[in-house]
């Protein structure tokens, strides 16, 4: 059989390898749960957490689901029933963490946004965000200040 006619979507990933290291990827576990989009990428850049800037975008879906949702509330209420259309069984949190070795502290702001959301939560997410980045921030510091200074251009020696 031909190895093209068995690679499959998840098999693919344009720019990186992120989440085709993945067990369960972050859309998959999205869309067998049904989540909205905000929610979708809170949880993309939670998980991936690789580039500088991924907290922030978090933390950014989090304000714009805060915000959508204060101006027009309800309004994802007309695709609750998608997941059964599609016969789709949800993955726990639990197992999408496990599978992943997702860190606890990212655990703990997903099950905020993802269990039984409101604007409470969503916000309690977001200031975890906040502090998970400053978290990353002052580690990039402390690594930054601890490698000894390397002289520029060529040595005298």
């Amino acid at each position: 059989m031909n190895k093209a006619a068995q690679t499959t979507a998840l098999d693919i990933q344009v720019g990186g390898a992120h989440y085709k290291t993945m067990r369960i990827q972050p859309v998959q576990f999205s869309l067998y749960n049904n989540l909205n989009a905000a929610q979708h990428s809170i949880l993309k850049y939670l998980v991936r957490n690789k580039a500088s800037d991924d907290l922030r975008k978090a933390a950014h879906f989090a304000d714009l689901w805060n915000e959508i949702d204060t101006l027009q509330p309800g309004i994802e209420c007309a695709c609750l029933c998608r997941r059964n259309d599609l016969r789709l069984p949800m993955i726990s949190i639990e197992v999408f963490v496990a599978a992943n070795a997702i860190p606890a502290a990212v655990a703990e702001i997903m099950a905020l946004f993802l269990e039984t959301p409101s604007r409470e939560r969503v916000a309690m997410a977001r200031e975890k965000i906040a502090a998970l980045e400053q978290q990353r921030f002052d580690n990039e510091i402390a690594t930054s200040n601890a490698k000894p200074n390397q002289p520029k251009g060529k040595s005298c020696n």
